[in-house]
């Protein structure tokens, strides 16, 4: 390998036996990206934003990225880990989720619980709209992955119970249909 000085640099530059090794450079910069930012190699030709409507009127939709600044609201987060079924850390926080009880450890279904929370929240757009401040320096905030209610999602699965009246309906109905925690008491 020939390694000559540039005169108009202070960098020494190194000759292939192809030219001088930029289109490598240029490759591996590109590999480094698309490993580090997978949204760069990700074909986006077709997907939408996603967008939150309001359950009184279903005509009132707002894309949850504009909404940020539309209300002042919700803030993009960033997700860490999953805590246990009902919350996780998020852009160096603790987060409760609003609405929601998870299975204390010691249940049976607390880790499937938690599992269940941390691939809900592992690859979407998290967005949450802090609601109050929780216990232990957390902040209790209503969530949402890819424009879903993230505390909806998790009652109408059974991984959580509903500790709001919002949220009243999918635990009935996860109750009814024996779903996680309530399994036990289909019959009875």
């Amino acid at each position: 390998m020939d390694m000559r000085v540039n005169r108009f640099r202070s960098e020494k530059t190194f000759q292939t036996g192809r030219g001088n090794g930029r289109y490598l450079l240029a490759w591996l910069c590109i590999a480094v990206l698309a490993i580090t930012f997978p949204a760069f190699a990700k074909n986006t030709e077709g997907e939408r934003n996603p967008v939150l409507c309001d359950s009184e009127d279903p005509g009132q939709c707002f894309p949850i990225d504009g909404m940020a600044e539309v209300q002042g609201l919700f803030q993009n987060m960033k997700f860490g880990r999953a805590i246990d079924g009902d919350s996780f850390t998020a852009d160096y926080h603790s987060v409760d989720i609003w609405g929601v009880a998870a299975p204390v450890p010691s249940h049976p279904a607390s880790l499937a619980s938690k599992w269940f929370l941390e691939t809900l929240l592992k690859e979407g757009a998290l967005t949450c709209k802090p609601i109050k401040p929780g216990i232990d320096r957390s902040t209790v905030m209503h969530c949402f992955v890819d424009g879903l209610d993230v505390g909806s999602l998790i009652v109408q699965m059974g991984m959580a119970a509903a500790t709001e009246d919002y949220y009243q309906h999918e635990q009935d109905v996860a109750k009814q249909q024996g779903r996680g925690i309530w399994k036990q008491e289909i019959g009875q």
